[in-house]
């Protein structure tokens, strides 16, 4: 689907296209008035209303009315029509983060699917998805053309140029498989792909604590590092920064897979605290993680393991206090070369504060001196995996309107 199927040529060929400027900014901004998008197009009250009618005339944009009423009056507010266009999402992250979900215009969600299947070859896993999209628009009855592209989310090195996966722990056997192209074969759609550390900072600035920040990190349990820097997602000129696990901490220790000792990955790794957790439950050792792990389950995860922690397992909290000791000089490293509003550490460390967040915030005493007056907040994501596929449907209607955020 093109913009110039809901705007006619003429119109979008015009060197100052205020209707195409007033679609992407309804798209944009949640809930926003009239009077704020003639102040962000600098414009008067009454062009606005002349421009608003058109694209209401033909069924683009609809105007709501507020149920939380502002001194008195009911102020309205525009969106674009739900069914304008819509967006496939897929994320592939593990067992409760592997996701398809079909978005509208509104950039909510309007079904999903869990992709639970493991075991699956590449071929398979993206068949298996393939077929989730297909029911998604079936069950919805969305025709097709009004699918305006696919966006893939996973861990790893990829190249979003191409589309093509280099290494992915989704995806381990493969090195050059285009997953891009795999999905455009199928239904003629582009598609783009996007690692979860740099998709987790883009959406945690749509929608979670980051929305009104300019410059911020966000820290994944594997230690991708997605950089959001004066406005923008920094994705590094071959979309690979922020491979945190390979900032050195000392000149002793086990031995990065670049050949280096004393990295972050080898001396504070999550997976193998989880790893650990689970050989003690393997050998019948004592722990309260046990309870939060579902039956035929052999993988522990940090969510887990926070959650025992909260419930008092001191195992469990001595051994993660003592990796956020490690995850804590890196973070003031950080907070040093970019000097952020924020630093997120994973979401679930809310629920264990103590054994995370408190330790970091403690560390960062250590970020300047005390007539520089830095500061930087170290806070929990909001975001989740399970809003890996509905962040990613979000990259074609990014490119839909030629935005450069992402």
């Amino acid at each position: 689907m093109k913009l110039i199927e809901l705007i006619p040529e003429e119109e979008m060929e015009r060197k100052n296209n205020r209707l195409f400027d007033i679609l992407k900014i309804i798209w944009q901004n949640d809930r926003i008035s009239r009077r704020e998008l003639a102040q962000e197009l600098n414009v008067s009250k009454v062009s606005i209303l002349n421009y608003i009618n058109k694209l209401t005339e033909r069924d683009l944009v609809e105007e709501h009315v507020s149920t939380d009423p502002q001194h008195g009056r009911r102020p309205s507010f525009l969106t674009l029509k739900k069914n304008l266009f819509y967006s496939i999402g897929i994320s592939f992250f593990r067992k409760n983060g592997s996701n398809v979900v079909l978005l509208d215009a509104q950039s909510e969600v309007v079904d999903e699917i869990k992709l639970t299947a493991t075991g699956l070859s590449t071929v398979e896993k993206c068949e298996y998805a393939i077929s989730g999209i297909k029911k998604l628009v079936h069950k919805n009855a969305i025709q097709l053309e009004k699918i305006t592209g696919i966006g893939i989310a996973l861990p790893g090195i990829t190249n979003p140029t191409t589309g093509e996966i280099r290494s992915s722990s989704e995806f381990p056997d493969e090195t050059s498989f285009n997953i891009a192209q795999y999905f455009r074969d199928h239904f003629e759609k582009d598609c783009y792909i996007i690692n979860i550390s740099h998709l987790n900072a883009f959406i945690e600035h749509k929608w979670g604590k980051a929305r009104e920040m300019n410059s911020f990190l966000c820290l994944q349990s594997a230690f991708g590092l997605g950089m959001f820097l004066d406005g923008h997602l920094y994705r590094g000129h071959q979309f690979h920064a922020g491979e945190l696990g390979g900032l050195q901490l000392q000149n002793t220790g086990p031995q990065h897979i670049d050949g280096r000792v004393g990295t972050l990955s080898t001396l504070g790794s999550l997976y193998f605290l989880t790893d650990r957790i689970g050989q003690v439950i393997k050998q019948g050792g004592n722990t309260l993680v046990k309870k939060y792990l579902p039956e035929g389950e052999i993988r522990v995860t940090e969510l887990m393991l926070a959650k025992a922690i909260r419930d008092g397992d001191q195992l469990c909290a001595q051994m993660m206090s003592e990796t956020f000791e490690v995850i804590g000089r890196a973070v003031v490293n950080l907070a040093y070369i970019f000097n952020p509003e924020a630093i997120f550490l994973p979401y679930w460390t809310e629920i264990c504060p103590t054994a995370t967040i408190d330790i970091v915030r403690r560390m960062m005493g250590h970020y300047g001196v005390s007539n520089w007056e830095l500061k930087t907040d170290i806070l929990s994501s909001t975001c989740t995996p399970c809003d890996f596929a509905r962040g990613a449907a979000l990259i074609p209607f990014e490119r839909f309107f030629k935005g450069k955020r992402i």
